[in-house]
């Protein structure tokens, strides 16, 4: 039998390229639906305390219970329109350099020089201040979540996140920063408790849609949870109007009246076991605190 070196090589490099493609992790396939996200947004609103004096007081006394930015405030200031922390701490950047070494060995009854570098660790250490604050008239939006956090969403759009010790905290500060917003006119805002995106063109595709959001989270004890909205719903019109995203999704939402509900009829769907999608159309008011 005469050796074909083309023949030999095929069947060896098919199993090469056939290893390789088994040795890709699961985790770097691209899923088409997300996965549930790692937060989870409890429902609050928050309550009027019986004045500012108290309210300015309780920010005060919360200084040493909560912590900006995973530090604790060395300082608060707060008075009627807005309030004040100053962080201080330490700055400490690693680094080194190399330096000249100069030895040697023996080598028996001989010395033989050695010459090389040596790697001499150094750290910097710089002092750091920063002052975060939160004017109480700029506050658009407070959520609570479940690993006791605060955030406070500026008019802006920044977002100020304070840990606290405990949810009785957050709910806690959560007040008073309600109740000094509201003596300088801010109004809470009706929310329904959901989050939402654009479908993407692949989900579009798969659920033959040309519009719609889908639900990406859900608030726990919100209006929405109540009224049986879930995880991956997909919203597809608010009071008989069409929802094609999620900015239409915003206005629709803004343009209920707080205390009001909003018609929703969205598709909820679920993957088979033969891979293929089926989808259910649901009317549901959702109710807006």
């Amino acid at each position: 039998m005469r050796f074909h070196p083309g023949r030999a090589i095929f069947p060896l490099l098919l199993v090469f390229f056939l290893a390789g493609c088994a040795t890709i992790p699961v985790s770097q396939k691209k899923t088409l639906w997300p996965d549930p996200p790692s937060w989870t947004e409890i429902w609050y609103l928050p309550v009027l305390l019986t004045s500012d004096d108290e309210a300015i007081g309780t920010l005060k006394n919360y200084q040493n219970r909560m912590l900006l930015e995973g530090k604790m405030p060395v300082s608060t200031d707060v008075d009627r329109y807005g309030f004040r922390a100053r962080l201080s701490w330490i700055q400490v950047e690693k680094g080194g350099d190399w330096v000249p070494y100069s030895g040697g060995v023996w080598i028996g009854w001989d010395y033989v020089p050695v010459m090389d570098t040596i790697f001499v660790p150094k750290e910097k250490r710089t002092p750091k201040e920063k002052t975060i604050i939160i004017p109480f008239k700029e506050i658009r939006l407070m959520r609570i979540f479940d690993n006791n956090q605060l955030a406070v969403t500026l008019l802006n759009d920044e977002a100020i996140v304070m840990e606290c010790r405990t949810m009785q905290d957050a709910k806690t500060i959560a007040d008073a920063l309600f109740t000094l917003a509201s003596a300088l006119g801010v109004k809470r805002k009706a929310r329904p408790g959901m989050y939402v995106h654009d479908l993407s063109p692949e989900q579009k595709m798969k659920l033959s849609l040309d519009g719609g959001v889908l639900v990406f989270a859900v608030t726990q004890g919100g209006p929405a949870e109540k009224a049986g909205v879930r995880f991956l719903d997909v919203i597809r019109e608010i009071n008989g109007t069409p929802i094609p995203g999620a900015a239409e999704f915003s206005k629709a939402a803004d343009a209920t009246a707080d205390g009001g509900s909003m018609q929703t009829r969205l598709l909820r769907w679920n993957i088979l076991t033969d891979g293929t999608c089926a989808t259910t159309e649901i009317s549901m008011a959702v109710g807006k605190e």
